[in-house]
């Protein structure tokens, strides 16, 4: 009985011996290496930029069904510079890299950076105000500006000191020609005209209200001579002509756009016989529109026979 026993628990720990073997042979310990962004974080990084290289390689240690299943987006490298202001200038100090690993239990499996520390330059951290500009704000055709206002007037820029000095202007750029109220983002602007990034707006968009007042314009139009009746057989109308042959025209452009020619009054060659009938007549404009210059013009309708 005795023997029986001893020869299981000899089975035993040679199945738990195995199990163990075979697990480690499916399951071993392995190392894998990624290569990760740096990132600043914290109050103090605002002001902070890293230098030189920002990457750093982090080992993971541990068994391989765990260690295989991370990618780099699980993968967190981050310096956190102090809270404390720069009085003047720049500061370069070496800052220690945390790393974290979403999933990994540390107590279980090892990581770390290499190089374990990464170069910062620290730079102090202002705040100003500064004017909103309404910039490209182009009045549509036949209008002039009634007024353009943008609601706040300031907005505060805050960042490293450097990029907040650069700062020329914040300005919005409205679509051309809109008229009413629309909200825009504010984009700033250095000396030369271009942009500069990296720096915090508040607010970062405001309202602008444009309105427009329409203003007249002119067109110069063909003066259409309206003629009714027939000569006496055989005769008939060789050709009309107006003296002048062309008006100018004077108006808001909606009303303007529509119009080709300008129509005189009717001029009657009912039982007319001789050579041409020529009258002085007004012309017909719609109502809004104005005639630059004389308001009538001299209708001459030829009759003729033809050979």
């Amino acid at each position: 009985m005795r023997k029986d026993f001893a020869y299981k628990i000899l089975a035993l720990v040679v199945a738990f011996a195995l199990w163990g073997y075979v697990n480690a042979e499916r399951n071993p310990n392995i190392k894998r290496s990624f290569n990760v962004p740096v990132t600043v974080t914290g109050e103090g990084g605002a002001g902070a930029e890293i230098t030189g290289d920002k990457t750093v390689t982090v080992e993971i240690s541990g068994k391989k069904a765990v260690v295989d299943s991370v990618s780099n987006d699980d993968i967190t490298a981050t310096v956190t510079p102090g809270k404390e202001t720069i009085k003047k200038g720049r500061q370069i100090r070496m800052l220690n890299v945390a790393v974290e690993v979403k999933g990994l239990d540390k107590s279980k499996y090892s990581y770390g950076a290499n190089p374990k520390t990464v170069e910062v330059t620290v730079e102090s951290v202002i705040e100003k105000s500064v004017p909103v500009t309404v910039e490209g704000a182009e009045m549509p055709a036949g209008s002039t500006f009634g007024s353009v206002k943008a609601s706040p007037t300031m907005v505060k820029i805050s960042g490293k000191e450097s990029l907040v000095n650069a700062v020329a202007k914040a300005a919005v750029r409205p679509e051309a020609g809109v008229s009413g109220e629309t909200v825009e983002n504010v984009v700033l602007f250095d000396g030369n005209g271009k942009k500069v990034k990296g720096l915090k707006v508040t607010p970062d968009s405001v309202r602008v209200s444009m309105t427009f007042t329409e203003s007249d314009v002119t067109k110069v139009v063909p003066v259409s001579v309206v003629v009714t009746g027939s000569p006496v057989y055989p005769a008939r109308i060789m050709g009309v002509v107006s003296d002048p042959a062309t008006v100018t025209l004077s108006g808001k452009l909606r009303d303007l756009m529509n119009i080709g020619t300008v129509e005189t009054e009717t001029i009657s060659v009912e039982g007319a016989a001789q050579d041409a009938v020529s009258e002085k007549t007004a012309l017909s404009v719609p109502n809004g529109v104005k005639i630059k210059g004389p308001d009538t013009v001299r209708a001459t309708v030829k009759i003729g026979v033809a050979p």
